[in-house]
Order: C-alpha cells, then structure tokens, then sequence
C-alpha cells in the first residue's frame, strides 16, 4: 500500500515514507532507507532513528552526527519504538544499527528485556509523539 502510494503522486504521504524507509532497513537496503528518511521534511523520533541506523550500517562518517541532529539516546530510542509497535526483529535491527552509530543502549538495556524505563513508565504506558515539541511525551 505504502509502495502504491509513492507511485501515484509526486506528493508522498509522511507515513508512506517511513514505511518505505522501514522495509528497506529491513531488507539491509541502507541507502534506500537513507534517501526515503531524508524525504521527510519534519523530522519524527522515527525518522531520525532510522536514519541513525542506516548511516550506521553503512559505516558512514556522518553516523555519530545523525545521532546528536536526531537527539537521539537509549531512553528516545526504546520509546521511540515502542511508540510505534515495530516487530522484534525489526526492532533487533535498529537497535544494532543506532549502535554502530554510537549509541549506548545499555543504559535502558535492550528493548526485548526488561529496563529501567519500564519500571519507571510501566509496559503498558501511553507513548505518543508530541509533533509541536519534536520529541516524544510520556503519559501514564
């Protein structure tokens, strides 16, 4: 559907993008996922681990930048995908990814375990993305 949407029109939907960024990270299609997030005019939380991600599997010296222009950290980054209910195996790959590029998950430990944020928010907290603040609310 995502694919159909960025054939018809020169205007692709936001979410269209990050779901072809998404299935391109997925089948290790790095630069593609890189150019689709880079389609994206106002940058998600998603966006930008995405992107983190793919500029880390690339090897790419812009990587460790990626990481700082995304604000991205362990807590954004196991909030971020939880937000958006992304697969485990998904998720695995991300989170291997957003590494190479320099981020230090240990901190909330791997988002297939148990962590500090879940003791603190709970497994069952309401994650939403607040687009006016360009960062990702907490509310119980």
């Amino acid at each position: 559907m995502a694919k159909e949407a960025s054939a018809e029109t020169d205007i692709v939907p936001r979410c269209a993008i990050i779901v072809l960024a998404l299935d391109a990270f997925r089948d290790a299609r790095y630069s593609e996922a890189l150019l689709w997030t880079e389609r994206v005019n106002d940058r998600s939380s998603l966006t930008s681990v995405v992107r983190a991600a793919a500029l880390g599997e690339l090897g790419s010296e812009q990587a460790p930048s990626s990481i700082g222009d995304g604000g991205i950290n362990a807590v954004v980054f196991k909030r971020t995908v939880n937000a958006a209910g992304l697969p485990p195996d998904l998720v695995s790959m991300l989170e291997r990814g957003v590494t190479k590029a320099g981020v230090d998950l240990d901190p909330v430990g791997s988002i297939r375990g148990s962590s500090e944020l879940d003791k603190n928010y709970g497994s069952r907290a309401s994650v939403f993305e607040d687009p006016d603040a360009n960062q990702i609310n907490v509310a119980k």
